[in-house]
């Protein structure tokens, strides 16, 4: 790990952990793409001890809900929502309507 990663890492720990910002009603959010860095992030924030009840796992659909369309893999979304389920951990998801070339071709944008 670089000096630079260390340092991420010192803080963002320091945050969750050490200053206890995980109060009754807060928790920490993880952006879940299903990639290797948010899947790490969940498993370090575990490591540390954060208790799963105060994780929430958020995952932005950018195909847009369309399955014709693949800008992510095409079993990325049955994919977050497994390991949610696995995990047993609360999975909330977005998407932009018509999702990214919606975005693209927008008119008057």
């Amino acid at each position: 790990m670089s000096a630079a990663e260390k340092k991420i890492m010192k803080y963002f720990r320091r945050a969750v952990i050490d200053y206890d910002l995980l109060g009754d009603e807060q928790g920490v959010l993880v952006g879940l793409s299903g990639g290797k860095d948010s899947l790490a992030a969940y498993l370090k924030l575990l490591e540390w001890g954060v208790p799963k009840e105060k994780i929430e796992l958020w995952h932005h659909d950018i195909d847009g809900g369309h399955p014709e369309r693949r800008m992510d893999w095409p079993v990325t979304q049955s994919y977050v929502e497994a390991f949610a389920k696995a995990e047993g951990v609360h999975l909330r998801k977005s998407w932009r309507v018509n999702g990214f070339w919606g975005e693209v071709y927008r008119q008057g944008a």
